[in-house]
């Protein structure tokens, strides 16, 4: 079972909510897991895709910088 949990901050505004032809919500944004101090500080940057109400919901409630925590899975 492919299942990812990270914990980042949204890297940039979140923006382009687009509906399919179905009319199913979709929002891609991008997500930063920095760990480490100082000079030993490394990111590893996420592209994260959400859909349907979720999708509507990140939208609306959260912006860049704030910290959020994604489940779901690598594809």
């Amino acid at each position: 079972m492919n299942h990812t949990i990270v914990m980042g901050n949204v890297g940039r505004q979140p923006e382009g909510l687009k509906y399919t032809n179905n009319g199913l919500a979709v929002l891609k944004f991008s997500l930063a897991d920095t760990r480490g101090k100082d000079d030993n500080k490394k990111t590893s940057w996420y592209d994260v895709v959400v859909f349907d109400k979720q999708a509507e919901a990140v939208a609306e409630h959260n912006s860049k910088g704030e910290r959020i925590i994604v489940v779901g899975r690598f594809q």
